[in-house]
């Protein structure tokens, strides 16, 4: 994976962030989603898309300025 996929490895530390959990209420990274997919938790391709989103929503939930439209 390349350097721009670092930050969404692994689950946010409280350390880095210490406020993360308390914006964000379905955390998800791609460490988890692999756990998952070892488990043959997903039941569609579907249900796979919809944690990458909750990835990028997520993202874009805690470090997008209030008010900004991009």
């Amino acid at each position: 994976m390349g350097p721009v996929a670092t930050p969404f490895l692994t689950q946010v530390k409280r350390r880095d962030a210490p406020d993360y959990y308390e914006v964000i209420r379905r955390p998800m990274d791609l460490a988890t989603m692999s756990k998952k997919l070892r488990g043959l938790q997903y039941n569609s391709k579907d249900e796979f898309a919809v944690d990458i989103q909750l990835i990028r929503d997520n993202c874009y939930a805690y470090n997008t300025e209030p008010g900004n439209i991009y």
